[in-house]
């Protein structure tokens, strides 16, 4: 019986080990938004002055031919994406989509596909997944999608992936 029991234990610790490893490198790489009215080097920096403050940002890329900006996460860390479309706003601005590259791991709940990370919110919703990339959408698998985000601030995210890569072990 005891033997049992410390199987049990055993087992379930391992699990968990694994489980927080491929966490750790579950991340929001970077995200990509586009702005309306970014037009000149003033409105950049009001941008750039809101974005900075939010959690995971280590670099930012402004591009106001483009109007464009896209933050990269610190080294280790993950972007709280939900605080973007706000830090927008906040600056003055309206946002019209965002990009992710997000690294997690697939799961599956009645049907529906997730990608799971680490960090604010620690799933995304995948949706409109087109056949050829659902095939490279392997359940337990840590992979790297990148693709537009839908939702809103303070509900349910969803992602709709653009390209799946296998991430670096």
């Amino acid at each position: 019986m005891i033997n049992r029991v410390l199987l049990i234990y055993i087992t379930a610790l391992l699990f968990s080990v694994v489980i927080n490893i491929s966490l750790a490198s579950a991340k929001i790489l970077s995200v990509k938004v586009s702005v309306d009215g970014l037009a000149c080097p003033f409105c950049a920096y009001g941008v750039e002055k809101k974005l900075k403050r939010i959690k995971g940002v280590g670099s930012m890329d402004i591009r106001m031919q483009e109007g464009t900006v896209t933050l990269t996460a610190e080294q280790g860390q993950s972007i709280d994406f939900a605080e973007v479309p706000g830090a927008i706003k906040d600056s003055g601005f309206s946002m019209r989509q965002m990009k992710l590259a997000v690294s997690g791991t697939i799961m599956e709940k009645d049907g529906d596909l997730f990608l799971r990370y680490e960090g604010p919110g620690e799933q995304l919703a995948l949706k409109d997944v087109g056949t050829a990339l659902r095939d490279k959408l392997t359940i337990s698998k840590t992979v790297i999608v990148k693709g537009y985000v839908t939702g809103k601030p303070g509900g349910p995210w969803s992602l709709k992936p653009e390209s799946v890569e296998e991430a670096a072990k």
